[in-house]
């Protein structure tokens, strides 16, 4: 849950009030850094790619992670899950289909039909939460993206997804390890585990939490004793990214031509293009690393009662992110334990948060909503 926020000076010399020029609509984060740091002498740099690690595996490229078989593997497995699920909505469908033809009365046919849908998706609910999470990446954001859908996707669909922002199965150390040897020697494990040696202590081997793509894990630091949080990128997330998004927009289109979605049809293709456009981005943890120096900025010139973790950009990469610890509970654990002091706690710190973004999107021109 949100503090009052740690004392962050403006740049000497800078205005201790933004400008009231207002801000650009920025099609990429350099153009917004560009225009702050010109109007309010703040230095932030846009974050630039690592080239000695994994590289995001381009659509035309030739190496494995984009490689037709990668596709057909992953659109197989998606499909041997995803048949039995569309076998059993098209039943329904029939069912539905004759109802229509026997019920005459339109008021009960659609109280009929809402009825019949609604036992549906109770009943294929958690065959399609198995699906997400046993295909994990992409999907796993794909169904915490479903859960915020409230206005379009079924209420059993978002009861059995929403777990998906907090309980996700997680990886094994050795695999872990592995990505943070890589991240820390840029690509050279030896020199990574060097690093490792050097920096830290007492490296948690059982994350704190798992995500959709990745995990969290506790650790010291040797030089000053502070406790902090490494964030790790599962590795094979940015080597299936265009493959599983490809896959996805293919199984959308089945789906579209087995069942009636009628408008929710456009409404999914609203939310794939945001998956499209945005998740290649979540790959790099150098770009969150800036967004959250960047929005750190801001709300330190609102005054605004709102911590942001610091960042160590030494000890942080593509894959992964290292930050101070800052301890706090999440909504959803607060609305299960219902403790009324901490409800009142956690109501004015959400009135908090709203304000501070309220002030970034309609001041600034500027968004970063990650929940840290």
């Amino acid at each position: 849950m949100p503090s009052p926020a740690k004392a962050l000076s403006p740049k000497r010399g800078s205005s201790p009030v933004p400008p009231e020029e207002a801000p650009p609509t920025p099609s990429k984060l350099g153009s917004m850094i560009d225009w702050w740091g010109n109007a309010s002498n703040v230095e932030i740099e846009e974050p630039p790619y690592d080239s000695d690690e994994d590289e995001l595996i381009l659509p035309n490229s030739k190496k494995p992670g984009a490689s037709h078989m990668v596709r057909v593997a992953r659109t197989a497995k998606l499909g041997s899950m995803m048949l039995p699920i569309l076998m059993s909505y098209r039943s329904c469908q029939a069912r539905v289909d004759k109802l229509r033809k026997r019920e005459k009365n339109d008021a009960i046919y659609e109280q009929k039909q809402m009825e019949m849908m609604d036992e549906q998706h109770a009943s294929q609910a958690k065959a399609m939460k198995h699906i997400l999470v046993t295909m994990g990446g992409l999907y796993n954001k794909g169904a915490q993206l479903a859960a915020s859908q409230q206005m379009i996707m079924p209420p059993a669909l978002i009861e059995e997804l929403k777990t998906c922002f907090e309980d996700m199965p997680a990886r094994e150390w050795k695999l872990i390890y592995s990505s943070v040897r890589k991240a820390l020697g840029k690509g050279d494990k030896k020199k990574g585990k060097e690093v490792f040696n050097e920096e830290f202590t007492d490296f948690e081997e059982t994350p704190f939490a798992a995500a959709s793509i990745g995990q969290v894990h506790f650790a010291k630091l040797k030089r000053s004793g502070e406790k902090v949080v490494v964030k790790v990128l599962y590795p094979e997330i940015r080597k299936n990214m265009y493959a599983d998004l490809a896959t996805i927009e293919t199984t959308m289109n089945m789906i579209a031509a087995t069942l009636d979605l009628g408008k929710m049809k456009g409404m999914i293709d609203i939310l794939f293009k945001e998956l499209n456009d945005n998740f290649p981005r979540e790959m790099d943890f150098n770009i969150e690393l800036a967004h959250m120096e960047f929005a750190r900025k801001l709300l330190a010139r609102h005054s605004k009662q709102v911590i942001i973790p610091e960042s160590m950009p030494e000890l942080s990469s593509t894959t992964m992110l290292t930050q101070e610890m800052v301890k706090g509970e999440t909504i959803n654990g607060i609305a299960r334990d219902k403790d009324p002091v901490m409800m009142a706690k956690a109501q004015n710190a959400f009135g908090l948060v709203v304000d501070a973004m309220g002030e970034m999107i309609f001041h600034d021109g500027f968004f970063h909503a990650d929940r840290k």
